[in-house]
């Protein structure tokens, strides 16, 4: 399987889809070797975004420290989830785990710039 290095130059020379592809042959016949994949990528897209904003974050407001923790926390659930679609595993786990944690962040942040919660 790709590395992360690998999917994103791939991404950004033009060249994903044959590594998408690739990826695909290596799984070998799994009836769900294209979800496998594209949710992996789709877990190192996020994990990236997350990496991004992280350091815009240290930028532009280095004291904001739960934005900080939530940053590394979410972008290590993501990469996990690319590295279990490497090792020819489901990265659903991953994904479905993200879904009530960025809610409860939501919430979390919302009632800690809100006042509710000190």
């Amino acid at each position: 399987m790709s590395k992360a290095w690998q999917v994103i130059t791939g991404f950004l020379s033009g060249k994903l889809r044959n590594i998408f592809y690739a990826d695909i042959e290596r799984l070998g016949g799994h009836s769900e070797a294209t979800t496998r994949v594209s949710a992996g990528y789709v877990c190192l897209a996020a994990a990236v975004g997350w990496l991004m904003g992280l350091s815009v974050i240290l930028v532009m407001n280095p004291t904001h420290l739960e934005a900080h923790i939530l940053s590394v926390v979410f972008a290590a659930i993501c990469y996990a989830g690319f590295l279990r679609m490497r090792a020819g595993q489901d990265p659903m786990p991953a994904i479905n785990a993200l879904i009530p944690l960025h809610l409860g962040a939501i919430a979390f942040l919302s009632f800690r710039h809100s006042g509710v919660v000190e």
